[in-house]
């Protein structure tokens, strides 16, 4: 009833506390209808509800929390998801430097796409 009333923090508590597998799934649940995504996720990870703890940390971006789950995930989705955005920071990271030795100059974007443009 927490949860619902706005105390999220006295609610996971609680639920932490009595550490249910079921009573933690519903309130994960919950909380992520109220797209209380972090807390969400640690709750399923907490049950043991590793696929649904793994899709809310790619909604964060939060892949060293993934790259901990990792051998408890069930979802080839996810694994691959997770495989796409460690080869793309590998890519940017070595983007940024060769740029420094190529003279380029980049700007991360929005969307994390990079920007490079040549400096004369």
């Amino acid at each position: 009833m927490s949860l619902r009333c706005g105390s999220v923090r006295e609610g996971v508590q609680i639920c932490r506390e009595v550490g249910h597998r079921t009573l933690t799934r519903e309130c994960a649940e919950i909380l992520e209808q109220m797209k209380q995504f972090s807390d969400a996720a640690a709750l399923y990870e907490a049950g043991a509800y590793y696929d649904k703890a793994a899709y809310l940390y790619i909604k964060l971006k939060n892949w060293a929390k993934i790259g901990e789950l990792l051998p408890n995930i069930s979802s080839p989705k996810i694994q691959l998801q997770y495989a796409k955005a460690k080869e793309q920071v590998r890519c940017n990271d070595l983007i940024i430097k060769e740029s420094k030795t190529m003279k380029l100059r980049f700007s991360k974007q929005r969307f994390g796409k990079l920007n490079l443009k040549l400096v004369n």
